[in-house]
């Protein structure tokens, strides 16, 4: 288990969400990945340690963005981290046998990834919604002209 602590307000990045209409039940990819994870617990660790490591790296840019002296990296490490949890949650999903990354939540992804801007699903995946994040409301805007034209 993790520690929740405040997050500071966007400074620089500019948060959206995009419905992709197909909700999972949690409750069903949860009894997936739990009964994987008694059978595997080696492969779940080293699931597990990337998705700290994806969390990590998305803070320490969230933390960045939100100073008046903001590194000119804080996007690209948001942008590793959301990726990388892609990547683990497509591999949780495939080791436990349940869709996780649906074909809808790829589609945005890849979609936002073309403009610029980092995806990942929210919550425990499955087809509800994806989280956006972009260094300017102008990426966010020609996101969704493209999206819903």
């Amino acid at each position: 288990s993790g520690n929740a602590a405040p997050a500071p307000l966007p400074a620089l990045a500019k948060v959206a969400f995009v419905d992709v209409g197909s909700p999972a039940s949690t409750e069903d990819l949860l009894r997936a990945v739990r009964s994987w994870a008694d059978r595997n617990r080696p492969g779940y660790a080293q699931i597990v340690a990337k998705v700290a490591e994806a969390s990590s790296l998305f803070v320490r840019g969230w933390e960045q963005q939100a100073q008046s002296s903001a590194a000119p990296t804080w996007f690209d490490d948001i942008t590793a981290g959301t990726n990388l949890h892609v990547e683990a949650m497509r591999a949780l999903g495939q080791q436990a046998g349940v869709e996780i990354i649906t074909p809808s939540i790829q589609a945005v992804i890849e979609l936002a990834a073309r403009h610029g801007i980092a995806a990942k699903p929210s919550g425990a995946g499955g087809g509800d919604l994806v989280a956006l994040v972009a260094s300017s409301q102008a990426q966010i805007d020609t996101f969704s002209r493209v999206l819903f034209d």
